[in-house]
């Protein structure tokens, strides 16, 4: 009787989880079977060894495990998702990902002299948390100005290889970039001295100032390093900073991928001559979210309401090349970049804000603060203001938990320390005068609104006033007052244009 019952379990094991090992053995696309021996094409609970010099993923692929040797190479350049249901996968020779792969269960293991490079716009998603990814090679994530590439990882990080992610920065001629390192702990002079791209104010990189810097809110002010002032400094996590290079490339971080949670202090300096304000960045190679519309129950914005200031201070400054926006709970989804560096403003005494591994999401490759804004149960209306070469923009949103009032973490101030010219808005029904850049309405009043804006201009030069964005229905006209002149502009038929005599404020 026990050995039926042993042969027959043996039987079922074998229907159920069937399994064979492919291993490459011509160059070109994944889906020729005459790449593979035996051959076929690897499936579900199939193991795929890359054996052979070249071969590309040109469909979307599922396998059980993935074995890439020693001097060959693969490229995803469709989706692959390895479920290591038939045993750890591991890389000894170099994997590119030109679209995701996904780790869906079990370890991972880059081997000595193995490589992975993750293209920009690309994500290598791991979906479990309970397991270890060894790297004793070296992986690089690649970002351009449009786009960036993601690690998105919970588990343990063990080996002594290196992690690397290759940040785009704007060249120096033009607006600086607000960024920070998705991975830590690396020395600043190792960076400027692996980087020469990184712009140089003057001829000699090892003596001049860098372009590199952190901001001081003791006196709001931002440095840049040379070489001997940077000695001693170490990146670590959270951390923000100014940087451009030379013409507009990309610099190299190395360091510790950071699979923790990560706390950052924050200080209040108003009362000495400061600010309140703070730059910090994202500590993770990957998206997080940002606010309520991203994640509802685990966002960065959301976590930290009671270390920022309060009413309409509750919210993120982000830098958008040319001027700084307001993101609050009002916003669609919003996911702040790997990399990406912005403003919080503490409240009095100072605090702690906290990024957790659970804020990180897989979402949508754009550059910098990424927008969803696919909800339609929603107003929304953008006027812009432009003067000379500035735009500026203040939002209106029509929500069902709006009020006349200031509603904090949805209703967001103007930046204080963009002194160009500028549109905003004050509460509609609060004493609160603040100048604010994120306002926050009733969706069931949208058709019957007087909302007062203010402007700052500079005297002699033409100002134009528009509509840069709106949700709100066709059929709902949108009038400008100029109350000096008394004069009323339907938004809808045309701009608003006006040359003032005076500075406006």
């Amino acid at each position: 009787m026990r050995k039926k019952l042993f042969i027959l379990f043996s039987i079922f094991t074998w229907f159920s989880v069937a399994q064979q090992t492919y291993t490459s053995v011509g160059i070109g696309n994944w889906s020729l079977e005459t790449n593979w021996s035996p051959e076929g094409i690897p499936g579900i609970n199939d193991t795929a060894i890359i054996s052979s010099a070249y071969i590309s993923v040109d469909q979307s692929t599922i396998i059980g495990k993935l074995v890439v040797d020693q001097g060959q190479t693969l490229n995803v350049s469709n989706q692959l998702t390895v479920l290591n249901s038939s045993g750890e996968s591991s890389v000894s020779g170099t994997l590119s990902l030109a679209s995701d792969m996904v780790i869906a269960d079990g370890d991972f293991a880059v081997n000595d002299g193995g490589e992975i490079t993750v293209g920009a716009g690309n994500d290598l998603v791991f979906s479990s948390s309970a397991h270890t990814f060894t790297n004793d090679g070296d992986v690089s994530v690649q970002s351009t100005s449009s786009t960036y590439g993601t690690i998105l990882f919970e588990g343990t990080i063990a080996g002594d290889g290196d992690f690397k992610y290759n940040l785009y920065l704007p060249a120096v001629s033009g607006e600086w970039e607000l960024a920070g390192p998705p991975f830590t702990d690396g020395s600043v002079t190792n960076f400027l001295s692996g980087n020469s791209d990184l712009a140089t104010d003057g001829t000699n990189q090892w003596t001049d100032e860098r372009a590199i810097g952190p901001y001081d809110n003791t006196d709001n002010s931002f440095t840049t390093w040379t070489y001997q002032e940077a000695v001693g400094q170490v990146f670590t996590a959270g951390n923000g900073y100014q940087m451009a290079s030379e013409n507009g490339s990309t610099v190299t971080f190395t360091g510790d991928y950071n699979v923790e949670d990560v706390d950052k202090s924050i200080t209040y300096n108003v009362t000495t001559g400061g600010t309140r304000f703070n730059l910090i960045s994202n500590p993770y190679p990957a998206y997080i979210a940002l606010n309520n519309s991203a994640e509802l129950n685990d966002n960065f914005l959301s976590n930290n309401l009671d270390q920022f200031g309060t009413g309409a201070h509750q919210c993120v400054y982000a830098w958008n090349g040319s001027s700084y926006d307001t993101y609050t709970n009002s916003d669609g989804a919003k996911y702040i970049a790997p990399g990406q560096a912005f403003f919080v403003g503490s409240k009095p005494g100072g605090g702690t804000v906290e990024f957790t591994t659970s804020m990180q999401k897989q979402a949508s490759n754009g550059n910098g603060f990424y927008a969803d804004l696919s909800d339609d149960q929603r107003g929304e209306l953008f006027i812009n203001l432009s003067q000379l070469s500035n735009d500026r923009y203040t939002k209106l949103f029509f929500l069902p938990n709006g009020t006349d009032y200031i509603d904090p973490a949805y209703d967001g101030a103007l930046f204080e320390l963009d002194f160009t010219s500028t549109i905003y808005s004050i509460s509609v029904g609060s004493d609160d005068n603040s100048k604010l850049a994120s306002q926050t309405l009733a969706f069931s009043e949208m058709w019957d609104k007087v909302i007062p804006l203010g402007i700052d201009a500079i005297a002699g030069e033409e100002i134009t006033i528009n509509i840069s964005h709106r949700t709100t229905p066709a059929d709902l006209n949108i009038y400008l007052e100029d109350n000096l002149e008394g004069t009323m502009t339907n938004l809808l038929e045309g701009d608003f244009v006006y040359t003032p005599t005076s500075d406006l404020s």
